[in-house]
């Protein structure tokens, strides 16, 4: 389980260290001295997804057999086919290539966001932006939310 918000630099190859208290879950079941993921373009936000090999094999299980053959082959097609497998180095880094970097818009500086079974990877300048139309929707539902009259049982000789 992934939660929380870690800021990385980028170096000039594109590597970020993962955060130590998060390494050992990438590692194998098999060989916990490996450590691997899964980079995935997301197809919702300028982000990227970034799973532990085990949590992405899990993932596809599941939609195997939740999706039906048409719709599994679009998910595989769609999504499945911009994936990356890559192998956390003894530094404890990340090489993430360069067209996933600019699919996120991703310079030198990531946010890591815990997202339950994954990572999300975003640019600072992205994350940000993505904070602040999530605080303006939540404030536009709040102001809805006090707008709506109040309903209050009919007690006898009470008038509404």
């Amino acid at each position: 389980m992934f939660a929380g918000e870690f800021s990385c630099k980028l170096d000039e190859k594109g590597r970020f260290a993962l955060p130590a208290s998060l390494r050992d879950r990438f590692a194998l079941p098999a060989d916990p001295e490996v450590k691997k993921a899964v980079l995935v373009r997301s197809q919702q936000e300028r982000c990227l997804w970034l799973f532990p090999l085990p949590n992405w094999y899990a993932l596809l299980e599941v939609q195997r057999q939740r999706l039906s053959e048409h719709e599994s082959r679009l998910f595989m097609h769609y999504v499945v086919s911009e994936v990356l497998e890559l192998e956390v180095d003894r530094a404890g880094r990340l090489l993430v290539p360069r067209k996933f970097r600019e699919h996120a818009g991703i310079d030198d500086e990531a946010v890591l966001v815990g997202m339950y079974d994954r990572l999300e990877v975003w640019s600072q300048a992205a994350w940000q932006a993505h904070l602040a139309q999530l605080e303006e929707a939540h404030e536009t539902a709040l102001g809805r939310v006090l707008q709506m009259p109040s309903i209050k049982p009919l007690w006898p000789g009470v008038e509404r």
